[in-house]
């Protein structure tokens, strides 16, 4: 009995004195938030798994799977997330607050958000206080305009591909709203493996928001609050900002619009886990 104590003990020090030691930029940070977001509940961490990040691309030229987002929600201290690389059905959705989903620049599968996505995103929705951002510049030509758009992210119409093989875009937060006074610029290579931009024109639905204007006045992002659920949708994707501290910017407007808080470690579970030392 006293080894297991004495095990058990180590191995909960060592977790924590990982979680609470400083962190190298790109490298002690990954190894942290896999220890808080490694699935199960952590005894230091009670909101584990909040966050699921899709990144689903299914093209011909291979997965686009980056560390982009991940290391986005780490800097800003939003590590409770999970990470898979094809679409979830609502039975794993369901049991998130939060679901960031990504399809690159696939368009040639025809597949990055289809009908049957869309179903399980909208069932997701419907439960209430649950929240969805979708990154897909060809998310619409892939799918077609259905109403799952207007229903779900409020988009009212749609002119595709305003931009055609364009590598860089500038792009400033809408007045008035959550992204208002972020701005700066998109460059397609540092996330895209096979196309530039091919962004939407999206004309937002009368309850829904412009979010994002790009200097020649196209609006490739839009936000909706449909009173139950928030949605974020974007043409443009963030997660080829230029520069870490433009997508960190836009990725904390967006969770605290959610309402969502920081990660947190339960200060009772740290007094406990102290208390075996003293």
């Amino acid at each position: 009995m006293r080894v297991t104590i004495i095990i058990l003990a180590t191995f909960i020090f060592a977790v924590f004195a990982l979680a609470q030691s400083p962190s190298k930029a790109g490298d002690e940070v990954t190894s942290t938030s896999a220890i808080l977001h490694s699935g199960g509940v952590s005894p230091l961490n009670p909101q584990d798994n909040r966050i699921l990040i899709v990144l689903d691309s299914e093209g011909v030229f291979g997965g686009n799977y980056s560390s982009q987002y991940e290391d986005s929600f780490d800097r800003i201290n939003y590590t409770d997330y999970e990470v898979v690389t094809s679409a979830p059905d609502y039975d794993e959705m369901v049991n998130y607050e939060f679901v960031f989903w990504t399809t690159f620049d696939d368009w040639w599968t025809n597949s990055g958000f289809n009908a049957t996505n869309q179903s399980d995103v909208s069932a997701f929705l419907d439960e209430g206080d649950k929240f969805f951002m979708l990154m897909g510049q060809d998310a619409i030509y892939g799918s077609g305009f259905t109403a799952f758009y207007t229903d779900y992210l409020g988009v009212d119409s749609v002119t595709e591909d305003v931009y055609n093989n364009e590598a860089y875009i500038n792009m400033s937060g809408a007045s008035g709203t959550f992204c208002e006074g972020i701005s700066g610029g998109f460059m397609a290579s540092i996330l895209y493996s096979a196309n530039n931009f091919y962004s939407d024109d999206l004309t937002p639905t009368a309850d829904a928001m412009e979010l994002f204007i790009t200097d020649e006045n196209y609006t490739t992002c839009v936000a909706y609050d449909s009173g139950t659920f928030k949605t974020s949708f974007a043409t443009t994707e963030y997660g080829c900002a230029d520069g870490d501290d433009l997508l960190d910017d836009i990725m904390l407007a967006h969770l605290q619009w959610f309402g969502m808080s920081p990660t947190i470690i339960d200060s009772s579970s740290v007094g406990v886990v102290k208390a075996l030392f003293k």
